[in-house]
Parts: C-alpha cells; structure tokens; sequence
C-alpha cells in the first residue's frame, strides 16, 4: 500500500513538472540568431551598402573576432568569440547567397 501511495505522489509530482517545463517553452521560444534575422545589422551596415563594403566589413570583424585572436583570455571569452564568429560567417554567406556580394 505505501509504494502504491508512493508512486501516485511521484507520478503527480512528474506530471506537475512536465506541464511546468511545456508551459515555461510555450512562454519563452527559441531565439534565432542574429545572421538569419538581420546580416546587415550582423555585419554593422545598412541594407544599401555595395559588395566592397560588405567584404571589408567580414573580414574587419572575423579578424576582431577569430578564436584564436582571443584564445589567451580564457575558455568563456573564446566561446563568445566562436559564436560571433559563425553569426558573422552565416550573415555574409546569406549576403553571397542573396548576390550582394
């Protein structure tokens, strides 16, 4: 009888974290990145900026950004940096996809 009581308090408890957890998702959805969003605004540039400036643009910013520019500061600031870094690679890439470049 005490693991049959048991069980119904744990399946109640799993059950009230389950709705929890979904309700908490339902509220907070994932972001998209950035570059997906907006690869001008990735790259600090307006829509109307001409192929030139857009490659000088990537490659300032991969350049300030690469991991291994940064990899004597620490593991978290090189985390931040591989992330910048693939915003940045996936925003000019949808540009030479679009023909900007």
């Amino acid at each position: 009888m005490a693991f049959l009581i048991r069980f119904i308090v744990l399946s109640l408890i799993i059950t009230m974290l389950w709705r929890f957890i979904r309700r908490l998702a339902a509220q907070n959805p994932p972001r998209t990145p950035r570059s997906t969003r907006d690869p001008y605004g990735t790259l600090g540039l307006s829509p109307d900026a001409n192929s030139e400036t857009i490659r000088q643009a990537y490659q300032a910013l991969i350049q300030q950004y690469h991991p291994d520019k940064v990899s004597t500061l620490g593991v978290e600031i090189r985390e931040v940096a591989l992330r910048r870094t693939q915003e940045i690679t996936q925003a000019y890439a949808e540009l030479k996809r679009r023909g900007k470049v």
